[in-house]
């Protein structure tokens, strides 16, 4: 068993390490103590009896009294939907409610094409936290999910825990379709002051079934039989497995501040695209040096899947600050970048301009040498957090607070911040947007990702307070924040 001081250890590192909308939820008021989030761990998944979806233009939400997150979706090739995220307490998915096994446990789920939950996982542990932020098909009916946790977690039968008691690390998991953990395995640290605080954000498996993801790290980390340490701040951090959970290679890109990897894609030519952002000047492998124009530029590299070599590096970028948050290849090739920057920014040849005193987002095109195509910008939005593409287009989802024009549509945020979807044309033209959101000016709808069904129907995950109107279903928190499966059919 932990002593007390270091369970305040691990708490106190998630606190203050973890600045996603996935964070710590607050403790309802008059109620101190652990009590019943502490469960005994389940390592099984809870099979859901199907209950009514989303309808045609409609969400399916999922929480209890705490703050509850879905962080990414996926759909396979068979149109099944998979979403991860994180909950505290009892939270309610479709018609079975689930314990989460520690303060802060991770969860991915499972439904239908008609929007109802067949299977939930959690993972977790008494002195631990789990947040997962990634999630892809294995092309077996299963998933990759991965993530970072704290302190003595167990995921299935793999229990995984940082050598320092203070430490954040990286995991990857497989789950079968039947929600099962078939292997899980993390990264390991030395103790070190600060302590190693290591993440990831994205997720990606190529067409021969490695398991490829990014995020960044602080400090010394091992990965299988690579060491790496970080030039700076943080750098970018690039893994690569095998579909058996072996490391194959990591590799850590940057310069001295802080460079971060947020989303990676794969194509059918054995390349991976990195996205994220850096600042001062970062080493790309031999592929680039670049010196960020403001305060972080975004960037796109080419790494070899088979090595982790960087073949080239593109920035997008101006004298503010500029971050890419998705990538994506499209059925031709082409690169999708998207994120958010402020003022003017380009991308290559391409320019790109908003009101210099708030953000906007943009969607970017790169073609297989890295040269810009086209770049658009999305005005009056705040960020852009997720992007998918398919042979009828781009999608991108982010959270917006005043009224946009995107395309055909004029949105307009219900409360104080909303979630929105839009869709641009191969050319990177906006065609059209939808909103959704609450009235409440306290509280923001904040989206984790995007992604788009076999007939190019978008599904978005994310958080939503009180009450908030998805399309044509209107759904209210059971508590703090809750999950939201919004399905969008296309304009």
């Amino acid at each position: 068993m932990r002593s007390t001081a270091t369970l305040l250890c691990l708490l106190a590192a998630c606190s203050s390490s973890d600045t996603s909308p996935g964070g710590d939820g607050a403790t309802p008021a008059g109620d101190s103590t652990l009590g019943d989030l502490t469960p005994p761990l389940d390592s099984g998944p809870d099979v859901v009896t199907p209950s009514p979806g989303w309808g045609q233009t409609g969400a399916v939400t999922a929480g209890g009294p705490y703050r509850d997150v879905g962080e990414a979706v996926v759909v396979d090739d068979s149109g099944a939907t998979f979403v991860v995220g994180t909950f505290a307490g009892t939270a309610t998915f479709g018609t079975k409610s689930v314990k989460a096994p520690g303060l802060k446990a991770g969860f991915a789920a499972k439904l239908d094409a008609q929007g109802a939950f067949l299977w939930v996982s959690a993972f977790g542990g008494e002195t631990g936290t789990v947040s997962p932020l990634a999630v892809a098909p294995d092309g077996s009916g299963g998933v990759v999910v991965a993530g970072h946790y704290t302190g003595k977690v167990t995921l299935g039968a793999k229990t995984l825990e940082p050598l320092d008691p203070c430490g954040q690390e990286v995991f990857v998991a497989r789950l079968n379709a039947s929600g099962q953990v078939v292997w899980a395995t993390s990264s390991s640290s030395q103790p070190a002051k600060p302590s190693p605080n290591a993440s990831v954000e994205g997720l990606a498996v190529d067409a021969a079934g490695n398991i490829h993801v990014t995020g960044s790290f602080n400090n010394q980390i091992t990965l299988g039989q690579s060491s790496l340490s970080p030039s700076g701040d943080r750098d970018v951090l690039v893994v690569s497995l095998t579909e058996a959970g072996a490391f194959r290679w990591a590799v850590g890109v940057g310069g001295t501040a802080r460079d971060e990897g947020q989303a990676v894609a794969a194509d059918v030519g054995g390349h991976l695209f990195v996205a994220g952002f850096f600042g001062g000047r970062a080493t790309f492998g031999a592929g680039a040096l670049l010196d960020a124009q403001g305060g972080t530029d975004a960037f796109v590299a080419r790494l070899d899947a088979a090595s982790g070599a960087v073949e080239w590096a593109q920035q997008v970028g101006g004298t503010s600050d500029d971050k890419a948050h998705g990538v994506a290849v499209d059925p031709a090739g082409a690169i999708h970048v998207a994120g958010s920057f402020i003022g003017a920014a380009k991308c290559g040849g391409e320019a790109l301009s908003t009101n210099a005193y708030h953000p906007a987002g943009f969607v970017a095109q790169l073609d297989a040498s890295g040269d810009c195509q086209w770049a658009a910008a999305l005005e009056n939005v705040s960020n852009v957090q997720g992007i998918a593409v398919g042979a009828k287009g781009t999608v991108v989802t982010g959270d917006f607070g005043q009224q946009a024009t995107l395309g055909a549509d004029t949105i307009k945020p219900a409360g104080g911040s909303d979630v929105f979807v839009a869709w641009l044309d191969g050319d990177g033209a906006l065609l059209g947007a939808r909103a959704a959101g609450g009235a409440s000016s306290s509280f923001y709808e904040l989206p984790g990702g995007v992604a788009l069904d076999p007939g190019g129907t978008a599904m978005i995950t994310g958080c939503f307070y009180e009450v908030a109107t998805f399309g044509e279903t209107v759904r209210a928190s059971a508590g703090d924040a809750d999950i939201f499966v919004w399905r969008v059919p296309p304009p």
